[in-house]
């Protein structure tokens, strides 16, 4: 809310709750802050205005934050924790990263038992048949979800240049691209215990697969 007196004075004198138990608020402030959605994001502000002349690979965990539609715990949360492991390079070398992790993450996903389908990610749009966006999408995808029954798990992620411009991040003077692979780990928990059940003996021996 916005901190002006006659501001916080109308809100407290106000009603709180609409008939459909929604808060009225009054004037509220600029955003000037957000919780980020994504794991990843803070990696691009770090890089910005650099130039590499060989690709980079990162790794790393946040806490991230999306509004689902309903809350339930492991599977739809609003705060959770995400992996993921990021590739800077040219468009021929994050394309090939993505499709190496695809190809272990299917190795991976079937030494250890667990039924994991995949499938083309793509962004709600009106009229979509009709739509080019869309159909880009299907034809050159961008984002494609590692599913276990109907729940994401994870995705592989390629940005092409898209933080490269914005962040003014390049490789031997020229734009870079990106790529990411991404893990929810709370989801991961559930998928565990769904497929294997909540006895850890009964879990697969993660530590002797090296993918």
């Amino acid at each position: 809310l916005c901190p002006e007196e006659d501001n916080l004075r109308r809100f407290i004198e106000g009603k709180p709750l609409s008939l459909a138990g929604e808060i009225n608020l009054t004037a509220t402030t600029p955003i000037r802050e957000i919780l980020t959605p994504a794991a990843c994001y803070h990696i691009y502000v770090y890089l910005q205005n650099k130039n590499f002349d060989s690709p980079v690979y990162i790794t790393t965990v946040n806490n991230c934050f999306r509004r689902e539609s309903h809350y339930k715990p492991l599977q739809r949360q609003w705060n959770f924790h995400m992996r993921e492991i990021v590739c800077l390079g040219n468009q021929n070398v994050v394309e090939q990263f993505l499709e190496n992790a695809r190809e272990k993450l299917k190795n991976f996903f079937k030494a250890i038992g667990l039924p994991i389908e995949w499938d083309i990610a793509t962004d709600p749009f009106f009229q979509p048949e009709s739509n080019p966006k869309y159909i880009a999408q299907i034809v050159v995808p961008t984002k494609i979800e590692m599913i276990f029954q109907d729940l994401s798990i994870g995705s592989t992620n390629l940005h092409r240049d898209y933080f490269g411009k914005n962040f003014s991040i390049s490789m031997n003077g020229e734009t870079i691209h990106s790529a990411c692979v991404a893990f929810g780990l709370e989801r991961w928990v559930y998928a565990f215990i769904q497929h294997f059940g909540e006895q850890k003996e009964n879990w697969p021996n993660l530590h002797s697969l090296i993918i």
